[in-house]
Formats: structure tokens, sequence, C-alpha cells
């Protein structure tokens, strides 16, 4: 562990607070700053952590350590601060490796898609199996109110984020790639780069451990021929995948599939409460890890079957005249379709998509993907562009966005116009999805309660 106190700079973002979170647990001395006072922030302070509202090279005080992430830019006043006076400047994921990379056990979970859910469907499994994991994770785990849990420093469960390479400083025992699409190109450059990235991430795995990779994925089948290492495990939905989910069924509360290994029946009509093939295949993911750590059968469907979820995913946050309303943290158009279609086959009514794109690169790169994961839906509202701290590009916008999008589609510029549409389009039965990585998690929070007041004489459900 390097020198305490522990300066953050960012401490309010979600994966620069779980670390926090993990080392005021462990006794260490953190203080932090960030330019919100979101909820992470306020977990933080109810736990006693210092930490200022705004950057100022003063707020390191005795600081003898200042982590930061990739999104902190050389003016930082802080890191300016950090850098005169010499002290040692880690990046989260070095933070998170010291943590880490000393463990027994040290489960790593990465893909573009789905590493939160996996991370706490893994969490679960180990719980079940009377282990207490240590788990780092990228969003709010229901199970435990929190992004981080602390447990046995012998065994960590981490979200391995791939946005910025540093992913690549782990060292897992078992290491899961359940997916690669063509994301994060600001940082990549190419595609190629990433691919190399996710190479180096899974052999990093020790020599004793095992990669586990989602078949279905043709870019995740193209590593698996690529990758030099001695156990490697397979999972998916196609033929050739070693451990296989069949006789997919959905149901009001979840998922029921079984589970075969190299074509004998392993687990039958496993319950899992979440919705959408996706699901099915991060479940997969950690039944394939439950296998290979010696979890019975019978212990890991008792866990899924008790799993909690893990909030902005596919959450339910409210209802109005019989309307039900999804917070999903969806942002790439896989993620919107994957969860449009699970809203497809859990709503008897129609499904009305509100689409937040986030980043205005992310938006130009996927252009004509944005423009078609909407498919399930029958009606879109697309919002203005969240930009995170970028600059407009021509000719990706919300408008134009919508200009390419087939069906119902509307534009709406703010929450007040929101309101008066969702008044006017939606009937009992009908489920709004609130899809992005912006601020439409407050939003749709917050319009059960609008729509309520906008229109206190509701039509009577059928």
């Amino acid at each position: 562990m390097t020198p305490e106190p522990i300066h953050f700079i960012g401490i309010g973002g979600i994966g620069m607070s779980a670390i926090a979170q993990a080392l005021v647990e462990k006794g260490v001395k953190v203080t932090g700053s960030d330019l919100n006072n979101n909820q992470n922030v306020q977990r933080l302070k109810e736990m006693g952590v210092p930490i200022f509202i705004g950057h100022e090279g003063g707020n390191l005080r005795d600081a003898k350590t200042v982590v930061l992430s990739t999104a902190v830019n050389e003016d930082n006043l802080e890191y300016q601060a950090a850098k005169a006076h010499g002290l040692t400047i880690l990046h989260r994921s070095e933070m998170l490796a010291d943590l880490m990379n000393t463990a027994a056990e040290r489960i790593c979970l990465a893909g573009t898609h789905g590493k939160t859910t996996t991370t706490t469907m893994m969490a679960c499994l180990f719980e079940g199996a009377n282990k207490n994991p240590t788990v780092i994770n990228g969003g709010i785990m229901n199970a435990y109110g929190t992004n981080t849990k602390m447990g046995d420093p012998d065994c960590f469960i981490v979200e391995a984020d791939e946005s910025d390479g540093s992913f690549v400083r782990f060292n897992p025992s078992i290491a899961v790639i359940s997916n690669i699409d063509a994301e994060h190109m600001d940082h990549y450059g190419d595609f190629e780069s990433l691919m190399q990235a996710f190479q180096k991430f899974a052999e990093n795995t020790s020599h004793e451990g095992t990669i586990i990779l989602g078949l279905d994925h043709p870019h995740v089948r193209i590593l698996e021929s690529r990758i030099k290492h001695s156990k490697v495990l397979t999972f998916g939905f196609c033929d050739d995948a070693q451990f296989r989910a069949q006789n997919l069924q959905a149901h009001p509360d979840g998922m029921i599939f079984d589970v075969i290994i190299n074509g004998e029946m392993y687990m039958e009509s496993v319950h899992l409460k979440a919705f959408g093939e996706h699901n099915v295949l991060n479940a997969l993911s950690s039944i394939v890890a439950g296998y290979s750590c010696g979890f019975s059968p019978e212990n890991m469907a008792e866990s899924l079957a008790n799993f909690q979820g893990v909030q902005r995913r596919f959450t339910t946050v409210g209802e109005w005249n019989h309307v039900t309303f999804i917070d999903d943290y969806a942002h790439h158009p896989v993620e919107i379709e994957a969860s449009l279609n699970s809203a497809r086959k859990a709503c008897s009514g129609n499904v009305i998509a509100i689409l937040q794109p986030h980043r205005f690169s992310r938006l130009k790169h996927h252009f004509d993907d944005f423009a078609a994961c909407c498919s399930h839906a029958s009606r879109t509202i697309v919002l203005p562009v969240y930009p995170a701290g970028e600059s407009p590009i021509p000719g990706y916008d919300h408008t134009s966005l919508a200009g390419k999008i087939s069906g119902q589609v509307q534009i709406c510029e703010d929450n007040e116009t929101l309101v008066g549409i969702l008044s006017d389009v939606c009937a009992p039965g009908d489920m709004v999805v609130c899809m992005g990585a912006g601020s439409i998690s407050s939003i749709v929070r917050e319009l059960p309660a609008q729509l309520a007041a906008f229109q206190p004489i509701i039509k009577e459900c059928a």
C-alpha cells in the first residue's frame, strides 16, 4: 500500500468512490474533492471522509499520495499542486491493482457491455458459496446499497474497465471477457488497438488461472484464436461453446434457462431475476467462473434466484396510470437494442424509448447504429446530447439523429415538453424506458410525480 493520507481528485466518480470506500474500510485515511456533491460523495461523507466541492491546490492538505482518473486533465489545480510538491500520483487502476493483485483470488470481469451486472452476479454466487468477497464495482449493487463491499482481503471481484486501457494493469486469477464492440475509440484510435488491449488483459491471467470467453460474440471468438493460455473456458448460446444456455423462457419476473456442459445437462430450469438474453449470458459467465471454483450447481441456482440486481440496469423507478417507468444505463447502440428487446418481451402495451445520447463523439462514431437501435420501441423520444465535457460536432446532434430513426419519433428539448408528450401518448400497460449515461436517471425518477401533477384526471385501466 502507498503512504497515507491519500487524496482522490474526482472522488464522486463511480469507480473512484468504490476504491476510496475500500481504502476507508481498511482504515486508510482518505480525503477527496469533486465538482459535484452527488450520492457517492454523500455516502463517503457519511463515512467520515473529508470532501471538498471544487478543485483547489489547498485541498491536498497533508496528502502523501494523490489518486486520479483519466477524466482529470493536466490543468487541474490539484494535479498541478501534487506535481509541484513531488507527491506520488497514481491512476485509479494502479490504486485498485495495489489493493487487489496480492489476493489469492482475483476475479476480473471485462467486456464492452454488462460488466457491472456480471460483477454483481459473480458476487451473488460467491456469497451463496459461503465466501465473503471484496467487491469493487462500477454501479450501485442493490444487495449492498453501494458500489463497494469489503470482505475477505484474499478474495477480490472487480469490474475491469476498458475505457482508458487501464485494465491491463490487473493480474487476474479468473478473467471474464463477455463481448467486445467498438467503443472508447477516442482513447484507442482504432479497433485493433482495442483488441490488443483485451488480449493483454486476458494474457495477464496467472498461469494456473482461467480465462472465460463469450463465444457468441465474433470479436471474442477472434480473441480466443490469439490467446495463448493453458486454461480457456467458453460460454454462449452457440453450439461450440463448452457451457451453453438452452431452453430460454421469459417470465414476468425474469428468465428461466438450462445450462449444458459439453452436451450434458448441468443445471436445469435456472431462475434468474433479470430480464433479457443478454442477462442470461451474464449469468452464464458467472456460472462458468463458479464451476471453475468448485461451487455446486444447487448453490449457484439458489443464488441467481435471489439476485437483486444493480441500480440503473433496467430498474423500475415508478408508475403512473398503469404505465411503468424504467431507468437504464444503456448508452451504446448494442446496449440500447438489448434493453428495448427486453422491454418488448416484458411489456403488454407499447414500449416508449426516451434516448439521451451520451457524448457527441460516441454519437458520431456509431451514428447509423444509433439510428437503428430503437427498432423494438413503438415510439422514440430523443433528448439533447449529454456532452460529458465534449464540444458539439456539427451534423451529430439529437435533431440529426431523430431525422434518421424510423417509425414514430419525436424531438424533445426540455423536461416540461417531455411531460406533455408522455401525457398525450402513454396508455395503461405501456412501458417507458429511459436510457443514457448522463442526467437521464434524475429525469426519469421525477416523471411519475410530474405526470400525476400534470394530468390529475387519468384514464381508467381497461
